[in-house]
This record gives structure tokens, C-alpha cells and sequence, in this order.
């Protein structure tokens, strides 16, 4: 790709990570061990895997890019609590302003924006820096395995058509907890996205990570505008879904929406956009102690000495 098509096609990037880590915070407390300890109050996103921030790993993959991640674009979003610790971590990293760390001024998990919410805040605060940019949106507590190449991600991904990644379930029980994809083998692209759908609404076993490019037009068409209509166009079994994830929506609305997943979910169905798949190996999704322990061993590491 020559540095004009570059130039023409950078990606500014949101990360997601206003999340308060409950699971993990449990988890780390109930650990007969206490060798956890020193993690509690530390966001999933700078949690140390493979001797370095997890957050670390996502920018040596945009580095990597040779100019199609447009670095001084790149913005974490995060709540007030964890706010401090990421202006510490980008006051460590090269080239990273601590204005590209957003506070989304939250305190509790029950007052928290969403995801949505937190993405929209970010396009808002930054609106006159990422005007014309496509959009990277990934979660701060995932991390793809080494077949993953962003670079050739986004040169292959065709022009108007927003991206996505997905990976096959070794274990069915897990379609209810993730976001599902089902894909036009042919073409790639996604028919349908569902966000933890009961077993019963398909029969696909790929799972969908919080990771998505999304074309300028459709951050300024649709998202920056993007509400409650999605309680009654995307797919949402009612009083049946609200029962199997507990949600604590209102009856009748969609519980998931205030996930980014939900929202491509009503994209995709409402046709807003064509959203293009591609395969992955596996990810790492550090949801609880359990799993960051497995992520660990992938990484063959120890703990290193980022948190002090």
C-alpha cells in the first residue's frame, strides 16, 4: 500500500476499558492463596501478561502498522476510579498523550455510561481529531493470539465495509455468554450478530470479541445518533431473555443495549452497514482470575514488577 492510500485510510482507535473488574476483584479476594492480592483496584487493561500491560500488547500492534494506526489517535476511555492509573501507565509510553486518557467520570458499576455510552463519549470529546477517521473499537481486557495480523486486518478490508473477527467455541455452553456471528462462508460477511443469544436462536458456534473497524461514515450516520431504538428492532427474546441473563433492563427493552455488540447487532440487522469477518485462531478474554491465570500460561510469564 503506498503512503498516499495510507494517508488516505488511517484509523484513529477507542479502547474500551470503564469497566470496574467486579469478577476479577471477587475472585482475587476469595483466592485462599492471597498471592493475587496486590491486583485488587487494578484495571483488567493494565493487569501484567507476558511481562508487560496487557494495554502494552495493543500498542506494539499499532505500531506495527506502519502509519495506518494514526498513534497520536489512539484514546482509552476509562472510569474515574481507574483514571489515575492510566494517565500513570500513558505518562510510561512513548509518543502517548495523557489527554488521549478519557475519564468518563463514573464512580460506581451501577452508574457506569455502558459501552456504548463510553464510545460515544470518546467520538464526542474528540470530534474535531478523529473527523474523517475509520475507527478501531476494541475491549481493553482482550487479547487475540499471534495468527492475528491487524496490519493485514485493515489492507484487506474492502472499502465501505466495516470489519469484525470471530473464532469457533470449543465449548457450546459459551454461545450464551458471548457475541455470536453467523457468516456468509462465500463472501465473509456477517448475516447476523447476536449478543449472548439463547441456545435456541442459532445454531452457530463463532464468537464475535468486543473488536470492530468501523468506516467514518458510520460512526457519523449511525452511532454518534444511536439510542433507544434498539430495544425494539434488534433480537431480543423478551421476558425469555430477560429471565436467562438476569437482566436488570427494564421489561421489555434489550438487555444488551448498552454493549458494543448489541448495537453491530442492530447494524447488521437493521442494514446499516456490511460488516466483513474474519477468522481467528482464538482470543483471551480476562474476564475473571481464572482467566487471566490461563493467559499467563499462554504467555509462559510471570507477574512482572509493573504494578507497584
Amino acid at each position: 500500500m503506498s503512503d498516499q492510500e495510507k494517508e488516505a485510510r488511517r484509523w484513529a482507535v477507542v479502547v474500551l476499558a470503564a469497566g470496574y473488574g467486579s469478577r476479577l476483584h471477587k475472585d482475587i479476594i476469595a483466592d485462599d492463596s492471597g498471592q493475587f492480592i496486590h491486583l485488587l483496584g487494578q484495571p483488567k487493561a493494565l493487569l501484567p501478561v507476558g511481562g508487560k500491560p496487557l494495554l502494552d500488547h495493543w500498542i506494539h500492534r499499532f505500531k506495527e502498522t506502519d502509519g495506518l494506526v494514526d498513534l497520536s489517535r489512539v484514546y482509552i476511555v476509562t472510569n474515574a476510579l481507574m483514571y489515575p492509573k492510566f494517565v500513570k501507565w500513558a505518562n510510561g509510553v512513548d509518543g502517548f498523550a495523557t489527554e488521549n486518557v478519557i475519564n468518563d467520570e463514573t464512580k460506581t458499576y451501577e452508574g457506569r455510561l455502558g459501552a456504548v455510552g463510553d464510545l460515544k463519549l470518546v467520538i464526542e470529546k474528540k470530534r474535531k481529531e478523529i473527523d474523517g477517521f475509520d475507527i478501531i473499537v476494541v475491549a481493553g481486557d482482550t487479547l487475540f493470539l499471534s495468527d492475528f495480523e491487524l496490519t493485514s486486518f485493515l489492507e484487506r478490508l474492502p472499502e465501505k465495509k466495516c470489519g469484525c473477527v470471530y473464532y469457533k467455541l470449543s465449548d457450546p455452553s459459551e454461545v450464551s455468554k458471548r457475541g455470536i456471528v453467523e457468516v456468509e462462508e462465500s463472501s465473509g460477511l456477517v448475516i447476523k450478530l447476536l449478543e449472548k443469544p439463547l441456545h435456541n436462536q442459532t445454531t452457530s458456534r463463532f464468537a464475535c470479541p468486543a473488536f470492530y473497524a468501523l468506516r467514518s461514515r458510520v460512526v457519523l450516520k449511525h452511532i454518534r445518533s444511536f439510542g433507544s431504538q434498539i430495544g425494539a428492532s434488534s433480537d431480543y427474546n423478551g421476558e425469555e431473555d430477560d429471565k436467562e441473563h438476569k437482566s436488570k433492563a427494564p421489561p421489555g427493552t434489550n438487555p444488551h443495549a448498552d454493549s458494543i455488540g448489541g448495537m453491530m447487532g442492530w447494524l447488521v440487522k437493521e442494514k446499516k452497514i456490511q460488516l466483513r469477518g474474519a477468522p481467528l485462531i482464538g482470543r483471551f478474554d480476562i474476564a475473571d482470575l481464572a482467566q487471566w491465570k490461563e493467559t499467563l500460561t499462554h504467555f509462559s510469564m510471570v507477574l512482572d514488577e509493573h504494578l507497584n
